[in-house]
């Protein structure tokens, strides 16, 4: 027997209801805890390959930033050695001169 307040199927799910409960309760129930283990476990595989890409991401950062530091090195030693030249040239002009 239907309960007076359910209708004969609900229009929203699509579902036959005897005595107040879907027929398909337990099914259903099965098949969105299925459909959630799926989920949950895609957002797990997920998590873990953004850690692994994060890890892969910080190691390249920290190589680049080892690069930057040697290349901003080697430009101190080429702006003082230009600017050595660039003295010894005046120098050189005055007492020539």
């Amino acid at each position: 027997m239907q309960p007076a307040s359910l209708p004969e199927i609900d229009p929203i799910h699509q579902v036959s209801y005897s005595r107040g409960k879907p027929k398909d309760y337990w099914i259903m129930k099965e098949l969105d805890l299925t459909s959630l283990q799926r989920k949950i476990d895609k957002l797990i595989s997920a998590n873990a390959e953004m850690r692994q890409q994060m890890t892969a991401i910080k190691v390249s950062e920290a190589r680049w930033q080892a690069e930057r530091g040697k290349l901003m090195q080697q430009n101190d030693i080429a702006r003082r050695k230009v600017n050595e030249m660039i003295e010894r040239l005046q120098l050189l002009e005055r007492n020539s001169g």
